[in-house]
């Protein structure tokens, strides 16, 4: 079933991504694309644990510390992807009902609100109209 167009589209779908957007650590990890990149870094850091309580010498502690950091430099890269998991998820749940050249525009504010969920759009929306125009949301996508 497809939304009927309204006079302004786009007061319309932030509206839509203000209701309806979710930060959920299940979903990010879970229903994007880090459920197994965060099992491989729990795995890892097992590890870690078993190797240093085995016999703590000093290679061992030398190679857990290597191994630590690995594990951190990982994690820094899994944290760098929470975001696009976000705006992933979000969008998945809620643009199946829009048409497909209203789906950039979702996307770009499924972007906005991902960058800073707390932020309320309508509000930014009603302060200054001009950074919602179809031009401006657009170029959002490539930045």
């Amino acid at each position: 079933m497809k939304k009927k167009p309204t006079k302004d589209k786009i007061l319309e779908l932030i509206r839509l991504v203000d209701r309806n957007f979710k930060v959920s650590l299940f979903d990010v990890f879970f229903r994007g694309d880090m459920a197994f990149p965060f099992i491989a870094f729990l795995v890892l850091l097992f590890f870690i644990e078993v190797y240093l309580f085995s016999a703590p010498t000093h290679e061992t502690i030398v190679v857990a510390l290597s191994f630590l950091a690995v594990a951190i430099a990982f994690s820094s890269l899994m944290f760098g992807f929470m975001e696009k998991n976000i705006e992933k998820v979000n969008f998945k749940r809620l643009g199946k009902d829009w048409e497909n050249n209203e789906k950039p525009l979702l996307r770009a504010l499924i972007n906005m609100k991902a960058k800073n969920p707390k932020t309320d759009l309508e509000q930014i929306y009603n302060l200054n109209k001009s950074m919602f125009s179809k031009e401006k949301l657009l170029e959002t996508l490539y930045e």
